[in-house]
């Protein structure tokens, strides 16, 4: 686990500074734990409202730059660039009719040196 920002390649669970605060990893800033599951989520439904997120980048300008990219690449999606309350950049890619698997072939398709990719639900 990691408390040293969103989405760091290797690591499966962020938390927050308060939650890291809590178990001593503030100072150190990653670190092993055990995890129990205590109950299996219902499964997600492939339909829906669907877009890959890409980020968290440190400044606007490279995020504008994967955005154009991305834009020329998709021609038919929709790609936006916004700021997240933690200060860094995200870029979204809502593909033609927001269908899953078509969020997914972006995801498996695009690389990014900072962050990660993701697909994520919109409704």
């Amino acid at each position: 686990i990691t408390d040293r920002g969103p989405f760091i390649e290797g690591r499966i669970v962020d938390l927050s500074q308060a939650a890291a605060a809590k178990i001593g990893l503030v100072r150190r800033g990653t670190g092993q734990v055990r995890l129990e599951v205590l109950r299996t989520p219902a499964p997600i439904e492939s339909g829906g409202k669907w877009a890959v997120q890409i980020g968290g980048f440190v400044t606007e300008g490279t995020a504008r730059e994967l955005a154009g990219h991305l834009s020329r690449r998709y021609q038919t999606a929709k790609v936006l660039t916004f700021n997240s309350p933690a200060g860094d950049w995200w870029v979204r890619v809502r593909v033609k009719d927001d269908l899953r698997a078509r969020a997914e072939e972006v995801m498996h398709a695009e690389k990014t040196t900072e962050g990660g990719i993701f697909l994520v639900r919109l409704d």
